[in-house]
């Protein structure tokens, strides 16, 4: 069996002020996940796409730290989340990743999974343990 895990982002959907390039390319990336998912169909394939929500990484920790004195990028939010300890570690996602590359996902093709989604994370933590 194969599985084609893409890691997306609500930012595809929804838009960042400053996020112009990001936002276009998690859309594209939703996109082929999209095709892809049809384009495997029926060959032991699967195309999945996960959006880890507000997750504790570099990428955090860079944004936070950005001057925006002569920007329109608004960090203030990523500062509230962080000081509020809404991030989440890198690890719970690597087991949503697992799950989703492994035998528990061979039925889902063409599909969207949030870490947000608690009746999903729960099935998740069930199967893995």
């Amino acid at each position: 069996f194969g599985r084609i895990l893409n890691i997306s982002s609500e930012a595809a959907f929804t838009p960042v002020p400053g996020g112009s390039a990001y936002c276009a390319a998690k859309a594209g990336l939703d996109m082929i996940t999209r095709v892809l998912a049809l384009e495997v169909a029926g060959r032991g394939v699967t195309v999945t796409a996960l959006y880890p929500g507000h997750v504790d990484t570099a990428m955090q920790e860079d944004i936070r730290s950005v001057d925006t004195t002569d920007s329109n990028l608004d960090t203030t939010w990523f500062h509230d989340i962080y000081a509020a300890g809404k991030l989440a570690p890198p690890a719970d996602v690597a087991a949503l990743a697992c799950w989703l590359v492994g035998p528990w996902s061979r039925e889902r093709n063409g599909e969207f999974f949030s870490a947000e989604d608690a009746v999903w994370v729960a099935q998740v933590r069930r199967d893995l343990g």
